[in-house]
């Protein structure tokens, strides 16, 4: 084979090689081509995705804008809510307590108008609490039962008298009420009487001038009892209280309160010691006079007016409105014994104004309250 037969092969060969590299270029070109083109749809496609997303966040942010608006809105409208059903709250309070007042009010109007009551000796700031517990009582059983046989029902209510003190016995009202022409009405009213013996923790030292012993002082109970006619003593026309049932009385002695006991010699009477201070069983300067001895061992009593000694002008008032009887001082009840009425005793205002614990101590006063 001649040289120049050999190059001719040669380059043929190498033509060949070329050949094939440039259809290598064109297919590489052409994928690089698709590729770019596969690119540009993809640059396209992300364009269009984020003109998209950008419009949609636009949307969403004006929703959202209109959502804050919204919802402050509604926060406006929930804040108003809340103040008005504060408002309203507050004006159903005011109105349910005024509504309450008129019923109160009304209710006492109605009571006084029926029972034709009108109470005039009220210590000031009990009045309300007078006429509503004399009402309670004048529709309970026991009364209606002593008005329906013309009988009295007699009302004490301590701590509305003329005085809230522990130093004195003028803090509890008393009041009588009968059937005049077939209406219960007010026949007798004071503000100096009282439910609370002298000395209600101590017992007596030594006998008093009518001989009674040392014992423990009784204290009658809140509640309801019968009144029976007696006579003090034997000396003048007075009522008994019928405490009959264990626990209607408790006594008292320096010791402490000794729980249900029994008396039977509770007596509504005359008080001996003028202006209804206590005594003082100290003054021995004139032995035997009214100051050295209680008027009250146990009993309740009414004092005499103001700036009297020996008065028994309200007392005997007191007597004849409950059982006919004048001029009880000088007077004695041919007979003892007989039911006259029923007597309600109460002493919550003066629980409230503090008087029977400053007497009875923190936990000893509890024990007379009904």
């Amino acid at each position: 084979m001649s040289k120049l037969q050999l190059k001719t092969e040669t380059i043929w060969d190498v033509g060949k090689g070329f050949e094939s590299v440039q259809r290598q270029i064109i297919a590489l070109s052409n994928d690089l081509t698709g590729k770019a083109s596969a690119l540009n749809i993809v640059e396209d496609i992300l364009q269009w995705s984020d003109e998209r997303i950008k419009n949609e966040a636009k949307q969403m942010t004006a929703q959202a804008e209109r959502c804050g608006l919204a919802a402050s809105y509604l926060f406006k409208i929930a804040e108003n809510y809340e103040q008005a059903e504060n408002s309203l709250t507050h004006i159903m309070s005011n109105l349910r307590s005024v509504v309450d007042q008129c019923r109160q009010e009304n209710t006492i109007n109605l009571r006084k108008l029926l029972y034709s009551y009108e109470i005039t000796k009220a210590y000031p700031g009990t009045e309300d609490y007078v006429y509503e517990y004399i009402a309670n009582a004048l529709e309970s059983q026991e009364a209606q039962t002593a008005l329906d046989n013309n009988q009295s029902v007699v009302i004490f209510i301590e701590g509305a008298g003329q005085k809230q003190s522990a130093d004195t016995r003028v803090g509890a009202l008393c009041v009588v009420i009968k059937k005049v022409d077939g209406v219960p009405k007010v026949v007798f009213e004071t503000n100096r009487a009282s439910t609370l013996p002298d000395y209600p923790l101590e017992p007596k030292t030594n006998k008093d001038r009518f001989g009674n012993p040392d014992d423990d002082i009784p204290t009658v109970n809140d509640g309801v009892y019968k009144i029976v006619k007696t006579n003090h003593r034997d000396r003048y026309a007075a009522l008994n209280v019928r405490t009959s049932s264990t626990g209607d009385v408790v006594r008292y002695n320096n010791d402490g309160y000794i729980e249900d006991s029994t008396s039977t010699g509770i007596n509504i009477h005359h008080r001996n010691t003028g202006h209804g201070d206590l005594p003082n069983p100290k003054l021995k300067e004139n032995p035997g006079s009214y100051k050295d001895f209680p008027s009250s061992s146990g009993c309740i009593t009414f004092a005499e007016e103001e700036g009297s000694t020996g008065d028994f002008s309200t007392y005997n008032e007191f007597i004849e409105a409950v059982t006919g009887t004048k001029n009880a001082d000088n007077s004695k009840y041919p007979s003892e014994g007989q039911q006259v009425g029923v007597v309600f005793i109460d002493r919550k205002p003066a629980a409230e104004n503090g008087v029977l614990r400053e007497l009875y101590g923190d936990d000893g006063y509890k024990e007379i309250l009904n």
